[in-house]
């Protein structure tokens, strides 16, 4: 074979060796030309170029070109303006001519970059953009004759010329605009775009292209995520769009030039679905949806008082911009908007005086009427929280007003339409008054249903009006309220008004006492209801008169004595019956009847009972007012009903009604009791008894009740049903609240006493608030002021013995029961500083909740820890005496700062910094634990080391610093278990003793620990393993030094110490080791040379199994180059023997002393530490390598901390 080759090689000498040096002259050509030659041309012409075409001194410092990879890169482009200014600056520019191209018979670009591309544009005094001084130097280009548009409708569509891009991508981008005409300035920052792939082939038009940019706008960032599909056969284009808080300040100037008020603050934010659909029946569709947000909007008057304060406006939209399909405005949310108006002296609205004369002069010039008009229908538009200030400076003295809590929707409104709108609205007038609106209104024909209504205008803010008229009084209380339902309807070209459903109330004057300066006559009440007024049919319908008159007191002392039994107004009802009906006859004997006058219910409310109440520490006055009896059915017509009903209301808030029918022997009642926010507070005493110390701060009582008491035997049985609502509840512990809600709401209650059954539809928690303080001696003021009493007094446990005797155990169901808006404050004064933490924004929905055993509710909660955020959801029954639970739970982001004083007394050093993340799986049953917590703790920072008793002594901060990941945050997973009914059972002791733990371990085996967080299991980076006799580290051992350089990169203060080891199984294979390495270098120095340059030795497999005549050879070249002595021929050469001989002879002349197990030893050390160098050169100070222990624990080098 050999002879051949050299046969041929000498028969063509010439004709090889010719095309040998053609190819590589042609190599070096091209390499030259291309890579040297051709890029200082193509600088040289690009700068020349660009300066000519611009009229600009546009330079570039570097152009490279890779002949082999197809790589062209720029470096350091500069185009400024012809004055000199910038304009445009781009760091870098690569781009690579994909081989691909070959195969896809189209240009393919890949790794298209441009870094850190900077512009810089300036709108001028003259109107023109900056960039138009370098475009006045371009040629114009006219369409060539003869050119036809492109026609997608032809052959096989668009005609494109076939290109791919993968990678194109912009980084680093920045703009600046300038607006010398408005004074502003805008600028684009940290601009980045990135689009992963796009062709023009015809096989990848159907292919979306995917778009993504993101950027910083004034100081605020903006995305833009698009998906598209431009060279489709149907164009689908669609961009979501996203700005945060872009501030309208900064546009200021560009409302100057039309009114002078002045835009103070403001932020937009947008999250819009921008896209295109190109549709066969209609062509293309321009459609818009989701949202807009302006927040923190403030306009200034240009005296600079407040005008208009706009804290949140949201509108959500979907639909089209360009068809008759519209656009649909799904919600408008105005809230908080605050307005201040004054009408001036001269009689002009101030906020007109404020539009500057030529705005207003050149709007009737747009034209309105030629565009086609938009359809637009609002689905939903929502104004809460509205403010408004009135100031008329026309009345002597001036006159002030403000309307707070103004609300408005407005929901169904198509433009154009004609179907009506439903309208809802209310507002509160001058702190007291409350005018609300609800209905429906419609355009065409003029069509209204608007229900209105008044309460409690107080008259005397009107005084000055008074004043003007001539009229010499002054109003000192009086309290007009009104509702009705007001319906306008167009006839016969007439508009025609009905008021239905009116409700008028005057309250007169009130004196008061001149000893006590407290209220002791109330001149009276006028309330008329239910008015209804019908100009054609000429009726007038009132459903309640209601007048107000007597005044009756009572005290309780302080042992609980009344001093009066019953405080109630006289009964006159049945005398207002015999008086009522003498006019109503008459009436309705009259035949012709031009007006007809009805009254549902005559009520004479004559009674007001004071309620002095006195107890150890405060006495207060309840006073329940407007009682009275109430006569229902009155009618100028025949065959009216009666019935009787007690009314009244609470001096401090709050109503009470009380109807229905009573039969006393036997005794059967069905009744219906209404209580509408009854202020508790006047109460307050009575919770003396309880507690001296505990106080009512407040509290507002609904009731919607009916009941129902039979006697049975000897008991009195009672059946109740409906809703229970306090509202603004506060209990005080002395002088500081102790716990309070903001509505608790009790729905369909049913109570029933025969069977022992109790339960409500939905209980519902509003804001709920718990101050608990624990005291330096571990007692909470919970047991202090509720768990005391209770247990001095035998009191409670007399009832439960009687029902555990009856044998008749009660059955508990909620469906649902619902806290929100809840927060728990905690103040643990057994620490010093004492740690104080708040849980807000709770949020808990328990349903399905019952006291049958194997019943399980749903529950799903929510909060946040002193702002961090808490969810959780499962299964429990907090009914049972059996507590069961399944519960998972996350609370992320605790800033852990304010629990220094509790880091100093378990682990004697204080946080300076530290986060928070927990995510918990809680399982309780049988009153045991067994939970599993994954904990996170970003940024943990210790202070310096202080006494604490309590703390164990540990290396805290090195355990620390092992555990924090490159980021610096800490994972870790915490089992917890423990026996609930233990008094000495701690969540937070056994969480915080595994962490104890787990910092010794970190400290003692930190690598082993390591491992099984980075998920190598048990002690998976603890030691590197080599083949037995083997000193080289080959590839399939350094898996974990990746992880291992990572985590000493982030750790700057940790040095890796190297302890190398070698056994007696490394002293068996020592000589194996070695003759394998030699074959293995023997076999690529055969190798040609380009392929020797790619393959590393230990990567050759040898072996009789691979390659028996190859091994044997190599083998043999090994075994020749051994000093020792060995046989020869006659010829005086080695002499080859069977590889088992050769190898045993190999074996026998090897060291393997102790010196050459501790050279592999450090042979081994030596090559992990150049790995961690070709990893991370900054490691190689770092490493050190300790002594080889020999003989050691394996074929290893263990990993250490020094």
């Amino acid at each position: 074979m050999v002879s051949k080759i050299s046969r041929f090689y000498s028969e063509h000498r010439q004709r090889i060796r010719r095309i040998v040096l053609w190819t590589a002259a042609a190599i070096v050509l091209w390499a030259v030309a291309a890579g040297l030659i051709l890029p200082p041309v193509l600088r040289r012409t690009a700068e020349t170029q660009l300066s000519k075409n611009l009229g600009s001194a546009c330079t570039l410092e570097q152009v490279r070109f890779n002949p082999f990879t197809l790589r062209l890169s720029l470096k350091n482009l500069h185009i400024p303006l012809p004055d000199g200014d910038d304009f445009f600056d781009l760091e870098g520019f690569t781009v690579r001519l994909s081989p691909a191209s070959v195969y896809r018979f189209a240009p393919v670009l890949s790794d298209l970059r441009l870094v850190a591309p900077k512009v810089k544009m300036v709108l001028r005094k003259d109107g023109l953009l900056s960039v138009t001084e370098l475009t006045k130097n371009l040629p114009k280009e006219s369409p060539a004759k003869g050119e036809q548009p492109v026609n997608g409708e032809t052959g096989q569509g668009m005609k494109l010329f076939g290109v791919v891009v993968t990678d194109l991508e912009i980084s680093g981008g920045d703009l600046l605009f300038r607006d010398e005409i408005r004074q502003a300035e805008h600028t684009v920052s940290e601009l980045s775009f990135f689009v992963p792939f796009t062709s023009t082939l015809n096989r990848h038009r159907d292919q979306a292209i995917t778009p993504f940019l993101e950027a910083v706008v004034n100081g605020r960032p903006l995305r833009v995520d698009g998906q598209l599909t431009p060279f489709a056969e149907q164009l689908r284009t669609e961009f979501n769009i996203h700005l945060d808080n872009l501030e309208l300040a900064r546009f200021q100037p560009y409302a100057a030039p039309f009114t002078s008020a002045v835009i103070k603050n403001g932020q937009l934010s947008t999250a819009l679905v921008f896209s295109m659909l190109q549709l066969p029946e209609t062509g293309l569709r321009l459609g818009l949806g989701g949202n807009l947000t302006l927040s923190g909007l403030e306009v200034r008057a240009p005296d600079g008082k407040k005008a208009l304060r706009l804290p949140r406006l949201r509108v959500d939209l979907d639909g089209s911009l360009n068809t008759a399909e519209g656009m649909t405005l799904r919600k408008v949310e105005v809230q908080g908007l605050e307005a201040h108006l004054a009408l001036l002296e001269d009689g002009r609205l101030d906020w007109l005086s404020w539009m500057k004369k030529s705005a207003v002069a050149e709007a009737p010039k747009k034209d309105q009427g030629r565009q086609p008009q938009l359809p637009i229908h609002v689905e939903l538009f929502e104004f809460r929280d509205g403010r408004m200030f009135w100031e008329d400076r026309k009345v002597a003295g001036g006159f002030q007003a403000k309307a707070e809590q103004i609300a408005l929707t407005l929901s169904g409104l198509h433009l154009p339409g004609t179907d009506p709108a439903a309208l809802q609205g209310s507002l509160t007038l001058n702190e007291g008054g409350r005018l609300a609106l609800e209905g429906k209104v419609a355009a065409l024909p003029l069509k209204g249903n608007i229900g209105l209504r008044l309460e409690e205008l107080s008259l005397a803010d009107f005084q000055p009006y008074i004043v003007e008229s001539g009229i010499g009084a002054t109003l000192a209380k009086g309290v007009l309220r009104f509702a009705g339902r007001l319906e306008i309807a167009e006839r016969d070209n007439n508009i025609h008004v009905f008021l239905k459903d009116g409700e008028a109330g005057l309250k007169a004057l009130t004196l008061l006492r001149k000893d006590t300066g407290k209220a002791f006559f109330e001149m009276g009440e006028l309330v008329l209801t239910g008015l209804a007024v019908d100009l054609l049919e000429r009726q007038v319908g009132m459903e309640r008169l209601l007048i107000d008159r007597p005044d009756l007191r009572l005290r309780r002392d302080r042992v609980g004595a009344i001093d009066l039994v019953a405080l109630l107004p006289p009964s006159s009802p049945p005398e207002g019956v015999e008086t009522a009906a003498v006019p109503v006859a008459p009436a309705a004997d009259v035949k012709e009847r031009p007006w007809r006058a009805r009254l549902a219910e005559l009520k004479l409310q004559e009674g007001r009972i004071s309620a002095t109440l006195e107890a150890p520490r405060e006495t207060t006055t309840a006073v329940f007012h407007k009682l009275g009896g109430t006569v229902t059915g009155f009618d100028t017509a025949p065959g009216s009903a009666l019935g009787v009903a007690l009314s009244g209301r609470g001096e401090k808030g709050g109503s009470f009604n009380v109807d229905g029918k009573a039969l006393l022997e036997p005794l059967e009642l069905d009744l219906r009791l209404r209580l509408d926010k009854l202020n508790l507070k006047p109460l307050s005493p009575l919770l003396a008894d309880v507690s001296p110390d505990l106080r009512l701060g407040s509290g507002e009582l609904t009731l919607n009740l009916h009941s129902a008491v039979s006697k049975k035997g000897e008991d009195n049985l009672a059946r109740i049903k409906g809703s229970v609502v306090l509202d603004h509840f506060s209990l005080v512990d002395v002088r500081q609240e102790f716990a309070a809600l903001r509505t608790l709401r009790v729905q369909d209650l049913d109570i029933d006493t025969d069977r022992q059954r109790y339960g409500a539809g939905r209980v519902s928690l509003l804001r709920p608030r718990l101050n608990l303080i624990v005291a330096g001696n571990g007692i909470n003021n919970i047991s202090r002021l509720l768990g005391a009493a209770p247990a001095a007094e035998g009191k409670a446990a007399a009832p439960v013995a009687e029902k555990t005797a009856k044998g008749n155990e009660p059955y508990l169901r909620f469906g649902e029961v619902a806290v929100s808006e809840g927060s728990v404050t905690v103040r643990d004064e057994r620490y010093q500083p004492a740690v104080s933490n708040r849980l807000e924004k709770m949020a808990v929905t328990v349903r399905g909740l019952e006291s049958a055993p194997a019943s399980r509710a749903q529950i799903v909660f929510s909060g946040e820890l002193d702002g961090a955020p808490i969810t959780g959801e499962g299964t429990m029954n907090p009914l049972l005496a059996d507590f069961r639970a399944d519960l998972t739970a996350e609370m992320r982001t605790l800033n852990l700062t304010p629990f220094s004083p509790m880091s100093e007394k378990f682990i004697a050093y204080p946080l300076r910094k530290g986060v928070f993340t927990i995510s918990s799986k809680i399982l309780v049953d049988q009153g045991r634990l067994d939970s599993s917590h994954r904990v996170r703790l970003d940024s943990l920072e210790l202070g310096d080391k202080v006494k604490s008793p309590d703390a164990p002594d540990l290396p805290v901060k090195l355990g620390v610093s092992l555990l924090q990941d490159p980021s610096g945050n800490i994972n870790l997973t915490l089992p917890v278990r423990g026996d609930l009914k233990d008094p000495s059972f701690s969540v937070g002791g056994l969480i915080l003793k595994v962490i104890v733990n787990l910092l010794m371990k970190a400290v003692t085996s930190p690598f082993a620990l390591l491992g099984g967080m980075m998920g190598d299991g048990d002690g998976g980076l603890e030691y590197i393993s080599f083949n037995p006799g083997e000193g080289r580290l080959l590839a399939k051992d350094a898996g974990g030094l990746g992880a291992i350089a990572d985590m000493l990169m982030s750790r700057p203060k940790i040095n890796l110490l190297l302890i190398p080891h070698a056994d007696e199984g490394d002293r068996q294979q020592l000589a194996d080791a070695y003759v394998l390495r030699r074959m293995q270098e023997l076999k690529r120095e055969d190798l040609p040379k380009k392929e020797r340059e790619t393959v590393k030795p230990q990567e050759l497999p040898v072996g009789p199994q691979v390659d028996a005549d190859e091994y044997h050879k190599l083998l043999f070249k090994v075994y020749k180059e051994q000093t020792f002595d060995k046989q020869k021929n006659v010829l005086g050469l080695v002499r080859e023997l069977p590889p088992e001989e050769m190898m045993e002879r190999i074996r026998e002349h090897y060291p393997k002393d102790d010196a050459a197990l501790s050279a592999l030893a450090m042979e081994r050390a030596k090559q992990l530490r150049e790995a961690f160098s070709a990893l991370q050169p900054e490691l190689e100070k770092r490493i050190l390598i300790d002594a080889p222990k020999v003989p050691g624990e394996g074929p290893r080098v263990v990993f250490g901390i020094k």
